[in-house]
């Protein structure tokens, strides 16, 4: 959970609410059954389900026992407000009130470890909790709801309902009731069951039938699923879990799971995390170490030893792999830990390709050498028979390029820019070296990046989770938003200009149908500019007139500014082409 923020749901139950003295759907159902036969003065107390189906040849319906026992909405909120909503009494003693569990999930989502909460429960004791800690959760607890509800991505935390809430009278009880949902609950279930990986707490799994065949129709298990639960699952919850290649775990109440949960979850990320002031406090040393040439040799020793400790961790990262389940989930897990492997070096990196001059651009160019090759002497590319090994370690290196090329494009830092694009060499299995441009297989590290959930379904999954990735570094030097996407852009569209060029040997056709150069979300803002403003959309980025020159006196393009102009418009043919390809 720690290390793939947001992509475990929690599926809550009544169990949760327990300690709050809160009453089950069912109970509350019984509870006015006896009320209204009181008022015929019968005492059914033994059995008040059974009384009513005898009495009234059905079974006992949440709605007509409201409507018979108030009359005017004013009185069924009184009514209803004693069984869900504590009174002075309760009050003080802390009943019907979030409890220590509500609160420790409350700290999940504030944290962004869980955004998708399913509950059968109809109190609102944990939108409360969440509440608290200044999140408004988004409730759905209507099938008209979740039809006019924003899609999961867009949300910071969302609560199903499935069985309903408690102020409105279409809240589902008897079996004839759960044995169903709306279509459109339905769907919704079937994404979340299909893309997350479940927490179980406080639900039995015997008495909700609509609910079970959600888990029982998804094919899927892309992350494991834990059943928390006193006791251990009945025959059927097993067969659910069995399912979902998931793990009980005995607890002893809701309480104490959620709190210790919420304790180990938020102490790894703290542990993990660089402290803030040793951040704080590289970003201002390789600041003035920059700002005068006396500094130079130990602005190399920083630099070299931040890099050797972000290799050796890295390192530490894939070996790991070795003892790891080849699964989507532990491929997310290998991802967050090399991101957190680079936290420090990535800043020192930043301000190097921001402010740095010719002389520190060997130093900072050798940091993306360093990270993108393998330990000498070894073959990693089979590692527990992952063939994908090369684009995974890639990862670090294209997260450091992207991040220095968009600083240095930002202070229009175009040599700086030129060398880390084209020094690296990369290397994997013992082939020859060649620009690390062109070793990183694209199509590889898309399928990487679409295991995420909230990229799952992006045109350029790669790019927009590089945009994201590499935002928060960048804010010091581009507090814009937009800003900071225009240099994304042009960083974007330069790598992509330079991989074309290197990958056909400055040899251009215009008349060539295929090209190939890494696509990004770019492509989608391009063609979707108006006719006027296509043809000049590089012009207008700046890229032509501000890059050329050191392009060519670095020897691309052959070294010709006519090569160039020949390169833009075979690279404007491929985005079209790309657009075409996509159905943008």
């Amino acid at each position: 959970m720690q290390t793939n923020k947001g992509v475990y749901a929690l599926l809550l139950g009544s169990g949760v609410s327990r300690a709050a003295q809160i009453p089950t759907g069912w109970e509350v159902v019984c509870d006015l059954v006896k009320k209204i036969a009181q008022m015929q003065g019968v005492d059914c107390s033994s059995d008040p389900a059974k009384w009513y189906q005898e009495k009234y040849q059905k079974e006992p319906d949440y709605s007509e026992l409201l409507d018979e026992l108030a009359k005017s909405p004013e009185e069924r909120q009184k009514l209803l407000s004693a069984y869900f909503e504590p009174n002075e009494e309760e009050r003080e003693q802390g009943l019907k009130q979030p409890t220590s569990a509500h609160r420790a999930i409350a700290n999940l989502v504030e944290g962004g470890f869980v955004r998708v909460i399913v509950t059968t429960n109809f109190d609102r004791l944990t939108e409360l909790a969440i509440e608290e800690v200044g999140i408004t959760p988004t409730v759905l607890s209507t099938p008209d709801a979740i039809m006019g509800s924003l899609p999961l991505i867009h949300q910071e935390c969302v609560i199903i309902k499935v069985h309903g809430d408690y102020k409105d009278t279409r809240i589902k009880n008897t079996f004839g009731e759960l044995s169903e949902y709306a279509k459109s609950v339905d769907e919704l279930l079937d994404r979340i069951v299909d893309e997350f990986g479940f927490v179980f707490c406080g639900w039995s799994a015997q008495w909700d039938p609509a609910l079970y065949k959600a888990f029982e129709r998804s094919r899927n298990r892309r992350f494991t699923s834990y059943w928390a639960s006193r006791g251990k699952p009945s025959e059927k919850a097993q067969k659910l879990l069995n399912s979902r290649a998931g793990e009980y775990i005995q607890i002893k109440d809701a309480e104490s799971f959620f709190n210790e949960l919420a304790e180990k979850v938020i102490s790894l990320e703290e542990f993990q995390k660089p402290h803030p002031l040793s951040v704080a406090s590289a970003a201002a040393t390789i600041k003035r170490l920059l700002s005068d040439d006396k500094h130079i040799i130990r602005l190399h020793d920083l630099v070299h030893e931040e890099k050797e400790k972000a290799y050796s961790a890295i390192q530490l990262v894939l070996y790991s792999l070795f003892k790891r389940a080849n699964t989507e989930e532990e491929n997310q897990k290998a991802i967050s830990e090399l991101q957190s492997s680079l936290e420090l070096l990535r800043t020192i990196c930043v301000y190097g390709a921001y402010w740095g001059r010719a002389q520190h651009q060997d130093i900072f160019s050798k940091v993306v050498q360093r990270l993108c090759n393998e330990p000498a002497g070894k073959d990693n590319s089979n590692w527990n028979g992952r063939q994908i090994m090369p684009s995974l370690r890639a990862i670090p290196s294209l997260v450091l390029l992207y991040t220095m090329g968009i600083a240095a494009i930002a202070n229009r830092n175009f040599d700086m820019l030129t060398t880390i694009l084209i020094r690296p060499q990369s290397s994997h299995s013992g082939r020859q070296p060649r620009n690390l441009l062109l070793n990183i297989d694209w199509c590889e590290f898309q399928d990487w990046i679409k295991g995420i959930p909230e990229h799952k379904n992006d045109y350029f999954p790669a790019s927009e989770w590089l945009f994201k990735e590499c935002r928060s570094v960048l804010a010091p030097m581009i507090s814009d938003d937009q800003e900071y996407e225009r240099c994304f852009d042009i960083f974007e569209m330069t790598y992509s200009l330079i991989n074309l060029d290197l990958g056909c040997g400055s040899q251009f056709d215009l008349e060539r149908e295929a090209v190939s150069f890494p696509p990004g979300r770019y492509i989608r803002i391009y063609y979707r500019m108006k006719d006027y403003q296509q043809g000049d959309y590089l012009e207008l980025l700046n890229v032509k007139e501000k890059l050329a020159q050191p392009f060519l006196k670095a020897g691309l393009f052959a070294g010709k500014e006519e090569v160039f102009h020949i390169a833009l418009e075979v690279f404007k043919k491929g985005i079209m082409k790309k657009a075409y390809y996509y159905h943008l």
